[in-house]
């Protein structure tokens, strides 16, 4: 029973840091209203966000990497726990191929191993669309400082 609280409380955890990623990204930017930025401002997004960008493609990487890690664990330990496994099948009865896998399964480190990968794979996906959010700002910020841009020259040429 230990076992799987600490399964749930793990399955818990992740679902706890998505949740913080977005509460995080709901109170961001503002782009929805074009006239919510000076035009200093919009010219100090647009000269800050290639670097948060970058620091968010450098995330992704690295959650790339803990993910591929933690896939690689689940199959060591699946690995071990099967090893363990045919060496019981005497001695348990485990005498078909799917009665030791099944026993391999359940052990508490492949559990775990499988946990941390899930775990994995949450925050290697966050940080791709944390990143893709990025983007999708950096493009709106562009837009609506294009667009500040063209009102200005107007602006200018009617006042001459």
């Amino acid at each position: 029973m230990a076992k799987k609280n600490q399964i749930e409380d793990g399955l818990a955890i992740a679902r706890k840091n998505v949740e913080m990623l977005k509460v995080q990204m709901n109170d961001d930017i503002d782009v929805a209203n074009e006239m919510a930025y000076s035009d200093a401002e919009l010219q100090r997004l647009l000269k800050r966000l290639p670097v948060v960008m970058f620091q968010a493609s450098q995330k992704v990487v690295l959650k790339f990497i803990d993910f591929k890690d933690a896939k690689r664990l689940v199959k060591k330990e699946m690995a071990i726990a099967m090893m363990n496994a045919n060496a019981r099948k005497d001695k348990d009865g485990l005498t078909a191929e799917s009665d030791r896998k099944a026993w391999a399964q359940r052990q508490a480190n492949v559990e775990k191993a499988e946990v941390a990968e899930i775990q994995a794979e949450a925050e290697y996906r966050m940080a791709e669309f944390h990143f893709q959010a990025y983007d999708n700002l950096y493009m709106a910020v562009k837009k609506m400082a294009d667009m500040r841009m063209a009102e200005n020259a107007a602006q200018e040429r009617a006042n001459r």
